[in-house]
């Protein structure tokens, strides 16, 4: 089915369709196929297009009772061949893996991956603001905390960013980027990115930015080898960019021409 935004979004108007979304949502969370589900397809994926959920009650994940406005959260769960273009019903991950998935022009604002693969997936103007892209690895730590205590970093593949939304008070922790494309992203408009423990590999940046900025302007102290960020074979000849700072030297990047 194609057609406009508000058409899509009324497919799930009626309250046997609200209550379809919920299951899809509830056999995701158990780990369950959505083959079962009486759900059609779009282009080879799982049309899930502008789903909303009305509310979480008789969503089966523990973590939601008594927590109002709490977001259901996919654990050890693998997500594939799912399209969930303009979708409000945010899914936050923690150890999953997620592939062949498009979120284009999702309303995810806050969400949450922890320790999880993403790839192939895109998020074209998807609004992801203030959104924690490796949640609970951020450096700046509480006191007492030690490197021992990070989990294993997030990592997006092949992921197409162009024209996402992240906001100023994203946190991008210690995932690591591969092979992505950031066109145009939104990042703050007053300030560009800090990325401090990110690391991007084989990445392309195009468009203009008013900053990139990468790395730790003070590396913090004992950082073990696997949280150091690292930025090789990165191309940014197509991007505009008024200030790029790398605080430890990129490796095999193709930078803009001045």
């Amino acid at each position: 089915m194609t057609g406009s935004l508000a058409e899509l979004r009324a497919r799930w108007s009626d309250s046997d369709r609200r209550d379809l979304v919920k299951d899809a949502v509830n056999a995701l969370l158990a780990g369950d196929s959505l083959d079962s589900l009486p759900i059609g397809r779009h282009q080879g994926r799982f049309d899930l297009r502008a789903s909303w959920l009305v509310s979480t009650r008789g969503v089966n994940d523990p973590t939601l009772a008594g927590r109002l406005g709490a977001v259901p959260t996919l654990r050890d769960r693998t997500i594939a061949d799912i399209d969930f273009t303009a979708s409000t019903a945010r899914l936050n991950l923690d150890g999953c893996v997620m592939a062949n998935c498009v979120l284009d022009r999702v309303g995810w604002q806050g969400w949450s991956v922890r320790r999880t693969l993403i790839e192939d997936c895109s998020f074209v103007r998807a609004d992801l603001r203030d959104s924690h892209f490796d949640a609970g690895n951020d450096v700046q730590t509480p006191p007492g905390r030690s490197w021992e205590d990070y989990g294993a970093r997030s990592v997006y593949r092949r992921c197409d960013f162009t024209r996402t939304r992240t906001g100023p008070y994203v946190g991008w922790g210690n995932a690591l980027f591969d092979e992505c494309l950031f066109a145009d992203t939104a990042f703050s408009s007053y300030a560009g990115p800090q990325f401090r423990g990110a690391s991007f590999t084989g990445c392309t940046f195009t468009g203009h930015y008013k900053s990139l900025e990468f790395g730790y302007p003070r590396q913090p102290t004992g950082l073990p080898e696997p949280l150091k960020a690292v930025v090789r074979n990165v191309d940014f000849r197509n991007a505009s960019v008024e200030y790029l700072t790398f605080h430890q030297q990129p490796e095999d990047c193709r930078l803009p021409v001045i």
